[in-house]
């Protein structure tokens, strides 16, 4: 993944100066943004300004394994998806949207306890979207069949948990449908048991290892859309969550002065190029100050690399940003801003 920057007249990243600038009016612009909103959803006749729940078109939407296949062949294996970091905020929504398609959605979370509540919450959400006979209730979305459930721990800070996850799935499972790669935190500095910076490996590198392991599960997804719409057969989907602050890791300026272990002072790596020695920099503790911002753009890469090396395998990678969520990634910051971020 190596990607040379441009000149100052054209190069696609932004300072990080300019991130700092851009962050008050960034934040202002949401703020008024849903005030007035709030205040137009009081009034008769702006429902245009209202924001919905965008319909999704058959053509955008696979046809879950335990409905009838569009071919025909009898096939009703459950379609199985993976959702890291799916207890709370983005990574629980789109676990129970998958589990409203049809999906039996395993939670992938470092914790047992809140990986089982997440998933009884979102069974009982299932059951609410059925009457007494179970027929559809409520959801134009809603797909019997689906359900969420912890499988087993999955810390992506540790290699080693990577691979007891992995290694469990394999024993159960031969295929994977769906993979979602949606955990992530904000905090960075400190060091995993593997050595890395704890915020480049939850973001990036767990979700890189996960991938790798899982790869031969992904090619064997037999993933069909609704008839009529595509006549392709595609293998497993893996989504990278991305984040707009990708465009804020350039490579000319990132890397923060190290010393020695004579004490001296060695000046900051500034080579221009997101190149191996740019990468191990992120992963490595001390040597960056925007590991979160490095990472978004290692999912970006990644998805691009994941497409070119098995797109003709039937793989498909997409890097989604979510936009500005009110989730837990803000754990860590002050009360005021948790708040703030929870307002807009």
């Amino acid at each position: 993944m190596t990607m040379k920057e441009r000149n100052d007249d054209g190069q696609p990243y932004f300072a990080r100066a300019t991130f700092m600038r851009l962050c008050l009016p960034a934040v202002l612009y949401s703020l008024v943004s849903n005030v007035s909103l709030k205040l137009l959803s009081f009034v008769p006749f702006t429902s245009r300004f209202r924001i919905g729940v965008e319909k999704l078109h058959p053509k955008d939407c696979f046809v879950p394994n335990n409905l009838p296949s569009p071919g025909g062949d009898g096939d009703k294996s459950n379609s199985i998806a993976i959702v890291t970091g799916s207890n709370t905020g983005v990574g629980f929504e789109t676990a129970a949207g998958l589990a409203e398609r049809g999906y039996h959605v395993i939670l992938a979370c470092r914790s047992r306890v809140k990986g089982e509540a997440a998933a009884d919450r979102i069974n009982r959400r299932l059951e609410s979207l059925k009457d007494n006979k179970g027929n559809q209730l409520g959801s134009r979305h809603f797909v019997r069949g689906g359900s969420a459930f912890f499988f087993h721990p999955l810390d992506l800070a540790s290699f080693a948990s990577v691979r007891s996850f992995c290694g469990l799935f394999s024993e159960k499972y031969n295929y994977l449908n769906v993979l979602v790669n949606n955990a992530g935190i904000s905090s960075q500095g400190d060091v995993t048991e593997d050595g890395l910076e704890i915020c480049f490996q939850s973001n990036f590198v767990g979700h890189f290892l996960l991938t790798k392991l899982l790869m031969k599960h992904l090619l064997k997804a037999k993933n069909r859309y609704q008839p009529g719409t595509c006549n392709e057969e595609e293998a497993g989907r893996i989504v990278n969550l991305s984040s707009v602050t990708h465009h804020f890791a350039p490579a000319n300026e990132r890397k923060l002065s190290t010393t020695d272990s004579a004490g001296s002072k060695n000046p900051p790596l500034n080579s221009g190029i997101h190149d191996q020695d740019f990468w191990l920099g992120s992963a490595s503790p001390g040597l960056s100050s925007s590991t979160y911002r490095e990472s978004k753009l290692a999912a970006i890469l990644f998805s691009m690399e994941l497409n070119k090396r098995y797109g003709g395998r039937g793989i498909r990678s997409i890097a989604a940003n979510p936009g500005s969520v009110s989730s837990d990634i803000w754990r860590n910051e002050s009360s005021l801003m948790r708040k703030l971020y929870t307002f807009i």
